[in-house]
């Protein structure tokens, strides 16, 4: 299984798997329809999620929605 160094909310985060999005989210244990996710500075639609690539060296930002009152 191949593993990808990559930068996540700031921090060194080794990815294993597929190098997908849902892969990420799926190691992160995060729930997928409350994040938005940012792909070197960039916001990721989530219909592309599947099909983006993360290589070495990347830098993701999951953003998580979090209600309150």
């Amino acid at each position: 299984m191949r593993s990808i160094a990559l930068t996540v909310n700031g921090e060194s985060f080794e990815l294993e798997g597929s190098g997908d999005i849902p892969s990420l989210l799926a190691q992160l244990g995060a729930n997928s329809e409350r994040v938005a996710i940012m792909l070197n500075d960039a916001v990721l639609a989530r219909d592309v999620w599947a099909e983006a690539s993360l290589t070495a060296g990347d830098k993701v930002e999951v953003l998580t929605f979090a209600g309150g009152g």
